[in-house]
């Protein structure tokens, strides 16, 4: 019994160490049509950047539009199809390309990060 326990207690220690979703740094408006739950995404514009977390420090500024996500373009998406490609566990590194206000097209790869507490 003692060992059932010790290893059920482990095998929850390793899920939630492994179910830590981290974070890019960036607060998003998501425009979207549809179902409110899983609505076909318009658009998704950065609206917010935490300083000293991956999107900032890699240049990502207020107002640009999220294109793409790992080769997943957004727009005409379902958020459930995209959310888990924004939720990614501390570590995972994704590639984001991106527009800016000015019509610039960019991409950049982003790890992402824990959350500051």
């Amino acid at each position: 019994m003692r060992k059932r326990a010790v290893f059920c207690f482990l095998l929850l220690a390793a899920l939630a160490h492994a179910a830590e979703t981290g974070s890019f740094g960036v607060g998003i408006l998501v425009r979207g049509s549809g179902f409110f739950l899983n609505p076909v995404i318009k658009s998704v514009t950065i609206t917010e950047l935490e300083q000293d977390m991956p999107a900032a420090r890699a240049g990502v500024t207020v107002g640009d539009s999220l294109l793409e996500v790992d080769g997943r373009t957004v727009p005409g998406a379902r958020a459930s199809d995209i959310r888990p490609l924004l939720e990614r566990p501390v570590g995972v590194s994704t590639l984001f390309k991106l527009r800016r206000a000015s019509g610039e097209e960019y991409s950049v790869s982003l790890v992402s990060a824990s959350r500051r507490r």
